[in-house]
């Protein structure tokens, strides 16, 4: 499996973008708004990796633990986790 990016919903999308630049290296591939749904992001691109970060007004994370999975949080100043999530090891796993 080759992961493409993984995407994080923040509150302060430019103080977040500005933290995971400087705190993992990362550079702004580009941002992107849809004003019409309150929703804008931008792409972050690391060594091999790209990370997405998306605000919404009013949007909030939600945890979804799923049995047969491997996990690991990382939060980041505002409190946001991050889940990196491994189904390698689920039942029924392809």
């Amino acid at each position: 499996m080759r992961l493409d990016h993984v995407g994080l919903t923040v509150g302060d999308l430019d103080r977040m973008r500005d933290w995971y630049a400087t705190a993992l290296g990362l550079t702004p591939e580009f941002d992107f708004a849809l004003p019409e749904h309150a929703f804008r992001g931008v792409l972050l691109r690391g060594a091999g990796y790209r990370l997405e970060l998306l605000e919404r007004a009013g949007s909030t994370g939600r945890p979804s633990p799923e049995p047969g999975v491997r996990m690991a949080y990382l939060a980041d100043p505002e409190g946001s986790l991050v889940e990196l999530l491994d189904r390698g090891r689920a039942a029924g796993a392809s």
